[in-house]
């Protein structure tokens, strides 16, 4: 057994433990950040999600994001009630739930954690698939790029799902790269599944499904080689063959996604309400995509929907055949077979920029994309240029791993763009990150090869590129570790606001228990709102063990009313003082989105107001003034006045927005 260890693959293994376990530790080392708070509100907005199944209604109600990380959270809650209540924690869900809302801490840190080993699952896995493709130093190289890129690192450190549907992508690439290799019936169908729970966790892995059939297809091509393990009987023998596996792969694709998160099927108002109006929109002149969606996605089983899929079906087997007689007449000898295959990538190259040249707003959404790609913040100049210098290099090698490598990059740079043009955060590219850590790594394994580099040589030449990425990432850490303003904010306001004072909180950046005075009211207002919205549903319930927990919060409590704009909206709405601008599944409709006067909220009892640099920053510049005018006039006459505490952050002490709070004078003056 040492002997093996220490053979090629053993010289990998122990470094690559090394590698994982520092990547492990300086995402764990911010993890616990803000805490007992979070002030990342999609955080809070995921607990909440995954706690409300506890009332065995395991439908979310809410379909911007799927389910199925919501019921990994919840699985894990469930385990940590169970320990709760045997060592006497808690004595009822009640409880459970009031020590969430009073103290939820373990809450956050329990979904953190789980995402920081979903992120350093995500390495090993990228480390194995480089290794297959390009041998043991291309899967130390690719290990060491992804743990040393930066937004994967910080997506690792909050309750998200892009790191959970990174993980699940990659092993469904990893099985689609064995299927590449081998020609397995059952590697083909692993990879459609997963990548079915893949978009059950975060809806753009639909794009897996172009690798899948361009692969699948390269390999069709290439000629038929017997499976083993009983599948002979499926094996891909002929065209036929392969693209009956291939349909039965995108069929366990939509069951996957169905069985991880199955009310985007069961509850209409995922498709019928939120996503069959856009692909109606967008398919206006081609109606059989509107049609074959109503099928897969509406489970629509009308007779013309099964005929054109009929028809679809069989069309598709036409040209998939045809194009691959073609292909193979042309392929007779081994120069005519790399021709064909650096033309197909030249041309899947070519899918990412000719849009650009009869789309403006491609063009613009795709520099966009790349600007974030090399940003500090997410996989750096250094490893994000190599990683794209890698992609075109790719060409080079004309074997099938790279052809899976790039369909799968330009697939889902192009479905990006279609479908969410001009807007990218680092995090939306956590799926790109592994692909680009892998590419770089076969790159830099096929230079250390052409060039003869000693591993000493090589070793120094990948920490330089991945240092930059290592250092930021430290950096990030460090001020994760400083307190932040809002919760030193908050000590100051327990300190000195009496309890049951009415205040007006921006955006609730300020943590504040709200009173049991305050949710009575919410309680009695709450009912002009349908319950079949995504934010209402369960709001009586909420609000019930909010009203049970304020007794039992360990501090003093307010008439907290909070300012929260319609940040999704383009621009203002004239709907009056405190109403939702727009969807209700976007926010909570119990905050004011237009605000009063300050005047008026005096006149109301509101003795001070809470803001932060996060927000009134944002109202003193354009477009946002002449977009809200409400909000500019409002932070306008709040700016105006003195604030009697101003908290700000600091390099060697706490990070965070400037927090301010500013008193009314009683009487409806100022």
């Amino acid at each position: 057994m040492m002997k093996k260890l220490m053979g090629a693959r053993g010289k990998a293994f122990l470094p690559l433990c090394l590698l994982l376990l520092v990547a492990a530790g300086l995402r764990l080392l911010g993890v616990d950040h803000g805490l007992p708070h979070g002030y990342y509100p999609d955080e809070t907005h995921f607990l909440k999600r995954s706690l409300a199944f506890g009332s065995f209604d395991f439908n979310p109600h809410w379909f911007h994001k799927p389910a199925f990380f919501m019921y990994i959270l919840f699985f894990e809650f469930g385990i940590y009630f169970v320990i709760g209540k045997l060592v006497g924690a808690f004595s009822s869900s009640q409880e459970f739930a009031a020590e969430f809302l009073t103290n939820p801490t373990t809450f956050y840190l329990i979904g953190r954690i789980t995402n920081v080993v979903f992120g350093v699952l995500s390495i090993l896995v990228a480390s194995r698939m480089a290794r297959k493709m390009g041998g043991h130093v291309a899967g130390l190289v690719a290990a060491l790029f992804l743990a040393a890129t930066v937004a994967q690192a910080s997506s690792c450190q909050s309750v998200k799902a892009d790191v959970p549907s990174s993980l699940l992508t990659l092993i469904s690439l990893f099985f689609l790269s064995r299927a590449a290799e081998r020609n397995h019936v059952r590697d083909y169908l692993l990879c459609g599944l997963i990548a079915g729970l893949s978009m059950a966790t975060k809806y753009y892995a639909i794009f897996l499904l172009v690798p899948l059939w361009v692969v699948g297809f390269v390999v069709c091509v290439r000629g038929p080689r017997v499976g083993s393990l009983g599948y002979s009987a499926f094996v891909t023998r002929s065209a036929i063959h392969t693209y009956c596996v291939l349909m039965l792969a995108s069929g366990l694709f939509v069951l996957g996604f169905f069985l991880a998160s199955p009310y985007n099927f069961l509850d209409p108002l995922w498709y019928e309400v939120n996503l069959r109006p856009i692909i109606k929109a967008r398919t206006e002149h081609f109606k059989p995509i509107l049609r074959m969606c109503d099928l897969y996605l509406g489970a629509r089983f009308s007779r013309t929907n099964i005929s054109l899929f009929l028809l679809v079906t069989g069309l598709g087997y036409g040209a998939f055949a045809g194009l691959r007689g073609l292909l193979l007449s042309l392929s007779n000898s081994p120069r005519s077979r790399n021709t064909i295959r650096s033309l197909a990538l030249v041309i899947l190259l070519s899918a990412l920029f000719v849009p650009m040249l009869i789309w403006d707003r491609y063009f613009g959404s795709a520099v966009a994309l790349v600007t974030v790609l090399l940003s500090k913040e997410g996989m750096g100049p250094i490893l994000g240029s190599w990683g794209l210098l890698s992609v075109f290099m790719l060409i080079l090698r004309r074997d099938r791993f790279s052809l899976l490598i790039i369909t799968a990059l330009v697939s889902f740079v192009v479905m990006a763009n279609v479908y969410m043009p001009n807007f990218a955060e680092p995090r939306h590219l956590n799926n790109l990150y592994p692909l680009l850590a892998i590419a770089g790594a076969l790159f830099f394994s096929d230079l250390l090869t052409r060039f003869s580099v000693s591993g000493k040589v090589a070793i120094v030449v990948a920490g330089a590129l991945a240092a930059p990425g290592v250092w930021t990432i430290l950096q990030n850490d460090l001020v994760l570790l400083r307190k932040d303003t809002r919760s030193e904010a908050l000590e100051w306001v327990e300190a000195n606001i009496p309890s049951g004072t009415r205040i007006l909180n921006d955006k609730d950046w300020v943590k504040t228990f709200p009173s049991a005075e305050r949710v009575r009211d919410i309680k009695r207002s709450v009912v002009k709102y349908s319950e079949s919205t995504g934010f209402m549903t369960h709001r009586s319930t909420y609000l019930d063990l909010l009203e049970f927990s304020a007794p039992r919060y360990d501090g003093p409590t307010y008439y907290s009313l909070t300012l929260d704009p319609p940040w999704w909206a383009d621009r203002e709405r004239d709907t009056g003082y405190g109403s939702t601008t727009a969807d209700l599944d976007m926010g909570n409709p119990m905050a004011h989105r237009i605000p009063y006067s300050l005047p008026e909220y005096s006149r109301r009892g509101y003795e001070y107001v809470i803001t932060t640099s996060k927000t009134f920053r944002q109202y003193t510049r354009e477009p946002w003034r002449s977009n809200w005018p409400s909000l500019a006039s409002f932070y306008d006459e709040l700016l105006k006045l003195e604030p009697i505490y101003t908290l700000r952050a600091e390099p060697s002490r706490r990070s965070g927005p400037e927090v301010r709070v500013y008193a009314l004078r009683k009487g409806g003056s100022l």
